[in-house]
């Protein structure tokens, strides 16, 4: 990876080219962080007219409704009283019995097929049939003993 940033080398390339526009953008506007004020061409008599004089004291305000007590309990409404509905009793029905009642077997049905069908056996190939072991002695050759005696 020596061709390709990481995260945090992106990140700090990003706040770096963002404080170096904020740094420049003052410089490049004047010096000037709020915007000028727009030129006013209208009617003098709107713009110069003194308004009323504002009263700046507490006195002026006048009386302030009192506030209700928020921890006082309102009381409650109440409400009527329904009567409660006439309950119709219903017949007691037996207790179902605790053993099934026996029902008419189904006749048999035959299995359903396998699925799966395995294939067929492949033929062995012919063994050829062992050779006759051979009545008469070899050679000898003289220069080993397979007599087996000493």
């Amino acid at each position: 990876m020596p061709n390709r940033l990481t995260l945090r080398a992106t990140l700090v390339l990003v706040a770096l080219a963002f404080a170096v526009a904020s740094a420049i953008q003052p410089l490049l506007a004047g010096d000037s962080s709020a915007g000028k004020p727009a030129v006013h061409d209208g009617p003098g008599f709107v713009t110069n007219a003194p308004g009323p004089s504002v009263a700046m004291s507490l006195a002026a305000a006048g009386q302030v409704p009192a506030l209700r007590d928020a921890r006082k309990k309102q009381p409650s409404v109440r409400r009527a009283v329904r009567a409660a509905p006439t309950v119709i009793p219903t017949p007691v029905m037996p207790a179902a019995p605790m053993s099934p009642t026996p029902t008419a077997t189904p006749p048999d049905i035959p299995p359903a097929p396998p699925r799966y069908i395995p294939p067929a056996p492949s033929p062995k190939p012919a063994t050829p049939e062992p050779s006759p072991a051979p009545t008469s002695t070899p050679p000898d050759s003289g220069e080993f003993d397979s007599t087996g005696e000493p």
